[in-house]
């Protein structure tokens, strides 16, 4: 049984998933964008006090990674409602 468990995840791990909800998706991604980047921004505000959040966030080496996880963060939060993991509908999860 648990070589069947392992088979399933390897199946699930290879298969590409996706939203059906994409417009919840890209919503709840910007939003949680925005919310970290106000943040960054905040936490390098310290001694940049005359820059505009914009300037900010536009040298935040860190970039790369709050659109990671914004991204991450809008797919479970806004594109996996209800049965919109497409890999969920195509496989059966072993018992």
């Amino acid at each position: 049984m648990t070589l069947k468990k392992i088979d399933w995840l390897l199946e699930m791990e290879a298969s590409a998933t996706f939203t059906l909800n994409e417009h919840y998706f890209s919503d709840y991604r910007q939003k949680f964008l925005e919310s970290y980047r106000n943040a960054r921004a905040e936490e390098n505000r310290e001694g940049d006090e005359d820059l505009l959040p914009e300037e900010l966030i536009a040298r935040d080496r860190f970039e790369p990674a709050l659109q990671i996880m914004a991204s991450v963060r809008g797919y479970f939060q806004g594109g996996a409602t209800g049965d919109s993991f497409s890999t969920l509908s195509r496989h059966s999860r072993p018992i």
